[in-house]
């Protein structure tokens, strides 16, 4: 007999109001987002060119395979456990000396030296692509919170660039936050006459002459008749990118967060 006939779908495919390509937009985006955390931390290199295409492929057939053939994509899961497992015990000596290495140093305990760590992103990547996809699975909602490292870094490169168009003397006025910040030269505001003498005893890096100079480009573009030079204006802006990287790495990890992506001193 005629009636209403309800068809319910069955399948394996995953209800998405905002579409297969935007979802898997924001979810490649979110892994890549996190990944770039990892470099941002002084003095560790890793390289683009294999860890975000990697990342991208894994998120691809992980999104893929999720919507549209569920058997491949526990097979997927099951690859990638395996996977990680074999990795972290043939490399399991490198990737630990890597590892304790950052973590000393996210600590404070060490100042980490230049060292390369694609090998160790490569291996972290697909766990943390599972678990965003898995997260994102449970939350039904995207991840738009995983853009939040790109929005940061760009906010932080926006306002180092708006500094430097601003002149020497927006320069020296973030390089006096900057030391305050870090807990150098409190009750000082950069005039006295061995400022520079003391902050080049603080800053063991630094050079009395390069902040005497420093200072008297400022007093020129404040007090003189003139504006410095273009070539004067990127010398104090080069002290100040000095001082900022030797500071970096003596902070601590919740420090240098603060330090590079709320302040936007480096």
């Amino acid at each position: 007999m005629g009636g209403i006939r309800i068809k319910v779908n069955t399948g394996g495919k995953r209800e998405n109001k905002y579409g297969f390509g935007a979802a898997l937009v924001y979810y490649a985006a979110g892994v890549c987002g996190l990944l770039s955390l990892i470099p941002a931390l002084n003095g560790v290199d890793s390289s683009p060119y294999m860890v975000y295409p990697a990342a991208i492929l894994v998120c691809v057939l992980l999104w893929a395979s999720f919507c549209y053939r569920r058997p491949l994509f526990y097979l997927l899961l099951v690859l990638i456990l395996l996977g990680e497992g074999v990795t972290a015990f043939l490399m399991r000596d490198r990737l630990w000396e890597q590892g304790t290495q950052i973590a000393a140093s996210l600590a404070g305990e060490t100042n980490l030296s230049q060292m390369t760590v694609t090998l160790l992103v490569m291996t972290v990547m697909p766990l943390l692509a599972l678990f965003l996809f898995l997260l994102e699975f449970v939350l039904r909602k995207h991840l738009l919170v995983c853009l939040l490292p790109f929005l940061l870094d760009y906010r932080r490169l926006r306002r180092l660039k708006k500094m430097k168009g601003e002149g020497c003397r927006k320069v020296y006025a973030r390089f006096l936050q900057m030391l305050h910040f870090c807990g150098c030269m409190k009750g000082w505001d950069g005039t006295e006459p061995d400022f520079a003498k003391e902050t080049a005893k603080q800053l063991s890096w630094m050079k009395e002459e390069e902040i005497c100079k420093m200072q008297d480009i400022v007093s020129q573009a404040a007090f003189g008749p003139s504006e410095p030079q273009e070539e004067q204006e990127t010398f104090v802006y080069q002290v100040y990118c000095k001082a900022a990287q030797g500071m970096l790495p003596s902070l601590k990890w919740h420090k240098r967060l603060i330090f590079c992506f709320f302040k936007a001193y480096a």
